[in-house]
């Protein structure tokens, strides 16, 4: 986690601890979130099993089941919905790799593959020619989406992220963005359920069924979420 352009060690340090479903859950309920789509936050081999796990309502490292009596609730049916985790886009078996993570206990939550770009030095990573052969299967895709997520800073207000959301609102339209909290990341910069007011603040003036789309239509349907 050291060594981040955008913050420093001592700015990171409260992020330095365990973060679990019975921590989210309180401030899901409070913001009236009622699922939710985890997303890999490290560029490992092992955070993905993992977090499938989790989902299915497992403990990855005691193989017990996780239940409303230990605080969390279990991910199918409850607050975890969905996992978006890692595999190595520059693989030439990364299709083999997928239907592995779809094997596992758990592998039924995979809704999608992400690499964290910001964390890879060379600038222009997304145009390196295997990458672009990883993400060939994805290009001719219809479903391109837009996530709000991540723009808000410490003491952000939404006037402050209002020119960003135009310019993706006007790019992409209600029907193709979803938000995206990034907790426990945006604790740094304010509580979730301020993280989620503003987003709605910024969406005020949008009609009730593009509001839902963002705030849930449009995972359910790009991530194809049960």
């Amino acid at each position: 986690m050291g060594g981040q352009r955008w913050a420093s060690d001592a700015e990171l340090a409260p992020l330095r601890r365990s973060f679990t479903l019975a921590d989210l859950a309180p401030l899901a309920a409070a913001a009236g979130v009622t699922a939710t789509v985890v997303i890999q936050a490290v560029a490992e081999p092992w955070e993905t099993p993992d977090l499938l796990a989790l989902a299915a309502g497992w403990d990855p490292y005691t193989g017990r089941a996780l239940g409303a009596g230990a605080g969390e609730p279990a991910g199918a049916g409850g607050l975890l919905a969905g996992v978006v985790g890692w595999t190595d886009l520059t693989a030439p078996d990364v299709a083999d790799a997928v239907a592995r993570l779809r094997a596992m206990p758990g592998g039924a939550f995979l809704c999608g593959i992400r690499h964290p770009v910001l964390a890879e030095r060379d600038p222009g990573w997304l145009a390196r020619r295997a990458v672009l052969a990883g993400l060939h299967a994805l290009a001719g895709l219809p479903n391109v989406t837009c996530k709000l997520s991540g723009g808000h800073t410490s003491g952000a207000r939404a006037g402050d992220l209002r020119p960003y959301y135009q310019t993706v609102l006007a790019a992409f339209g209600p029907g193709r963005l979803l938000f995206g909290s990034d907790w426990p990341v945006s604790t740094l910069a304010a509580p979730y359920g301020q993280v989620c007011g503003m987003y709605r603040e910024l969406t005020a003036q949008l009609s009730a069924g593009e509001q839902e789309a963002i705030f849930g239509g449009t995972a359910r349907r790009v991530y194809h979420l049960r």
